[in-house]
């Protein structure tokens, strides 16, 4: 176990000394962490404010962050494809891009307060409050800059401090919010908001134009110039193309729950919202790596199929493990939300799911396409999309309903991603052939570390032949097994309530872990007592959770038949291999049956 660790900590310090993979790390570990304490923030927002109050100031911080994303001109998409190339112009450039997203933003803001109150009945207020509309113009400003420092600091190789930052705006979000409340402060979950932001714009800025900037100078003086890579007017035009991209792509993220709301109802765009949002966020958590992608691919630091090899190889380990989690598990990723949302939402969240897989082939292409300057085909990939799922959802949303609506998603990514796939193929240098043997090379590599991760789970868990490693399965099974037999009499509400608690917990603590530990090494002579204890209560406590989730609360039921379970193990002998699959049969067929109850009381 000691050198399984300590191998899997070189592997992963080998990891982050790779600049390609310390940036996709460092950028999907901030998407976590933004998506974690951004949760927290409007949990607390809606125990310590008002519902008016949260709705107002939810509704001026959605407004200023899409004015932003809007008006930044995709300037941090610019800045990670150009600013590395930048050499002595690094500093003048990064000013320029704040100054340009600065003076844009400001104008749209502008015209947003003075002409969204008089058609938005509901954002009346900010008309009527001078000081609150030059607040929401210098926040929506000032929101520009702070997202373009993250695009910054990874072009400049910088990136593990954007989670760093991140994680900082949050916790100080959270600390603000509840003193502004108890100071009765209006506004306060937008001051709130908006005040972190003030506040780490300086020290951020001072690292990037005091130290990154210069050490970016120090290590890349020899870079060739932006002009002699692409002709000035290229370049125009290629900036031109990728905006053009980057709206369609916020227009198709922002148009399946506009015509959801517009057609079906408020109540229907519930159901779909939120599967829509947790399924675009895991996106978010895998688009990151293209961004690293385009910025080792800016430095020239590797041929662009070399890095495309390299990402692809990392992180498609986890984007299919991922896609299955969120279609398998959707019924119960919803039911917190309510069992409305499971019971309308889960086919949704799945078709949602299932179109993942193809985003992140569009988003590894589009990213591609950045590094070589194609931006016709950034653009016309990015239209693409939107221009099949407008009519296909307009087609699918009467008879299907939200259903339709997630249907048409899956449709128009998947044929947009099975168009470039062969382009993303030749980009990579692989045939159809030679990536079918990748595939079954691959397959046959995951296959062997299964193999040996089992083992090593079994060796780590089951216990040892070695002397004084753990305690004698001889000793340990007899009474496992008398403490199983006596907790199936004990679990009736007729057993004496002085003796059955005490019984329960003991059988707790003994059979469920000697079963489960007996069957995952047939051959253990020794077990660790701490081990039996540990998964003993473990397998209760899920138990327990899964009878909570699914409302079908039932110990007098699962007590006894788990203890005949394990009873019937331990004594014929949870070594042998017909007995573990019957033993694994017989468990399957019992949650399955309570996850039946559970959907039925559900309904």
């Amino acid at each position: 176990m000691r050198r399984t660790l300590l191998h899997a900590l070189h592997e992963l310090r080998r990891e982050l000394l790779d600049p390609l993979m310390r940036s996709a790390y460092s950028l999907m570990l901030n998407s976590v962490a933004t998506a974690g304490l951004g949760l927290l923030f409007w949990v607390l927002a809606a125990r310590v404010s008002g519902s008016s109050e949260v709705g107002r100031d939810s509704a001026l911080i959605a407004a200023m962050m899409t004015l932003s994303s809007i008006f930044q001109l995709n300037l941090a998409n610019t800045v990670t494809r150009f600013l590395p190339r930048a050499g002595p112009r690094t500093r003048r450039w990064i000013l320029y891009a704040y100054g340009v997203a600065v003076l844009a933003t400001i104008g749209g803001a502008i015209a947003f307060v003075l002409v969204a109150p008089g058609i938005v009945g509901g954002l009346g207020f900010l008309g009527a409050n001078s000081a609150l509309s030059i607040a929401f113009v210098c926040a929506t400003a000032l929101w520009s800059v702070f997202g373009l420092q993250d695009a910054v600091m990874t072009a400049l190789r910088r990136a593990p401090w954007v989670p760093i930052e991140n994680a900082a705006f949050g916790v100080l979000k959270l600390a603000l919010l509840p003193a502004l409340a108890l100071l009765a402060f209006g506004d306060a979950v937008f001051v709130a908001w908006m005040l972190p932001m003030v506040l780490l714009l300086v020290p951020v800025n001072y690292l990037i134009f005091a130290r990154f900037v210069a050490a970016h100078v120090r290590r890349h003086p020899e870079l060739r110039p932006i002009g002699e890579l692409l002709p000035s007017r290229r370049v125009a035009r290629f900036l031109a193309f990728d905006y053009l991209g980057s709206v369609s792509q916020q227009a198709a993220l922002a148009l399946p729950t506009l015509l959801v709301v517009g057609l079906l109802g408020s109540t229907a765009n519930a159901w779909f919202y939120v599967p829509f949002m947790i399924v675009t966020a895991f996106d978010t958590l895998f688009f990151n790596p293209s961004i690293s992608l385009v910025v080792e691919g800016a430095f020239e630091s590797a041929s662009a199929a070399e890095l495309l090899h390299r990402i692809v190889r990392r992180i498609g380990k986890l984007v299919a493990p991922g896609v299955l989690v969120l279609i398998a598990a959707a019924p119960l990723i919803l039911l917190p939300f309510g069992s409305q949302y499971s019971a309308h939402g889960s086919s949704v969240m799945r078709l949602l799911a299932l179109a993942s897989a193809f985003r992140i082939t569009i988003s590894l292409y589009v990213a591609v396409c950045r590094v070589k300057g194609h931006g016709g085909a950034i653009a016309a990939t990015q239209t693409a999309v939107l221009a099949l799922l407008l009519p296909a959802m307009l087609l699918l949303y009467g008879p299907l309903g939200i259903d339709g609506v997630a249907l048409a998603w899956l449709c128009a990514n998947v044929l947009v991603a099975l168009a470039v796939a062969p382009l993303l193929l030749r980009v990579a240098n692989l045939s159809p052939a030679s990536l079918s043997r990748a595939l079954a090379s691959s397959t046959r590599r995951s296959i062997g570390h299964v193999r040996v991760a089992r083992r090593r789970v079994r060796s780590a868990m089951g216990g040892s032949s070695r002397p004084g490693a753990g305690v004698s399965w001889s000793a340990l099974w007899p009474p496992a097994a008398l403490l199983s037999a006596a907790a199936i009499p004990l679990s009736f509400p007729i057993a004496p309530s002085s003796l059955r608690a005490g019984m329960l917990i003991a059988f707790l603590c003994t059979g469920p872990g000697a079963a489960l530990l007996g069957a995952l090494d047939h051959g253990a002579q020794r077990v660790s007592p701490a081990l039996v204890v540990a998964s003993g209560l473990a397998l209760g406590a899920i138990a327990a959770e899964l009878m909570l989730v699914l409302g079908a609360w039932a110990p007098q039921v699962l007590m006894p038949a788990g203890a005949a379970l394990c009873l019937l193990s331990i004594l014929l002998g949870a070594r042998r291999r017909a007995l573990t699959v019957l033993f694994s049969a017989v468990v399957s067929l019992a949650g399955l049956y309570m996850v039946i109850r559970g959907l039925i009381s559900l309904r």
